[in-house]
């Protein structure tokens, strides 16, 4: 594997992690008077995750497996680090609610992050 990509990719999760579980003493802007902005910063980071991830396991020579189905694996990795991580928040008193916002703008940035990475390497892979 790419080592490079690699290091990318987990310095991305820990910044992920590490916002996703810093609560917010202020009061949280919304959008059309319903979405939270935390909710799309959600959708950004998933967004780079899923792109990240992707050429990661694209680039690397080593298992064919990976390199075939890198897709499913990072999409279906970034849906379980998207539950995990609103569970968590819930479970840990962190928010006084699940947030299904958070949870749709994490899938639409996973998507974003596949149709993203498609379009710019469409000649490569």
């Amino acid at each position: 594997m790419n080592l490079r990509i690699v290091f990318l990719g987990v310095a991305w999760l820990f910044v992920m992690a590490l916002l996703f579980f810093t609560s917010s003493q202020e009061s949280q802007v919304y959008y059309f008077d319903m979405i939270p902005s935390r909710s799309l910063i959600h959708g950004l980071l998933m967004w780079g995750f899923v792109h990240i991830w992707i050429a990661a396991l694209k680039k690397q020579l080593k298992h064919e497996f990976l390199k075939r189905n890198a897709f499913v694996i990072v999409f279906s990795s970034a849906v379980m680090i998207a539950l995990g991580s609103e569970l968590a928040i819930y479970g840990y008193q962190l928010s006084s609610c699940f947030s299904v916002w958070n949870l749709f703008f994490d899938i639409l940035g996973a998507c974003i992050g596949i149709i993203s990475f498609r379009i710019l390497y469409s000649q490569c892979y």
